[in-house]
């Protein structure tokens, strides 16, 4: 493996790891940022170091991308800004109206 190809990769690995931690840590959008920019950087390299390779990762980050997403969504609830930021909500004492 090319030494360009692995820094692709390692690119698109840090980019989806900061797009998690976006979730965990509050930053404004700067995570978001650097994690897009990480992404689309190691595709540029993947495409550079060869098209095939670069059409394949391309197609790796398009289906992994949603399933990060969703699997982040959905533990994010269960983190300490996660349950600042939803609303806890006791269904039952909502229909009854009691405490």
């Amino acid at each position: 493996m090319d030494s360009n190809l692995s820094l692709a990769l390692i690119f698109i690995a840090a980019g989806f790891l900061l797009m998690v931690a976006e979730l965990f840590i509050p930053s404004g959008g700067i995570l978001s940022v650097l994690s897009a920019t990480g992404i689309l950087v190691g595709i540029a390299m993947a495409f550079s170091y060869d098209t095939t390779t670069g059409l394949w990762t391309l197609v790796g980050v398009g289906v992994a991308l949603p399933f990060a997403i969703g699997l982040a969504f959905h533990y994010w609830p269960k983190t300490p800004i996660g349950r600042k930021f939803f609303l806890n909500v006791n269904h039952k004492a909502a229909k009854t109206g009691g405490p």
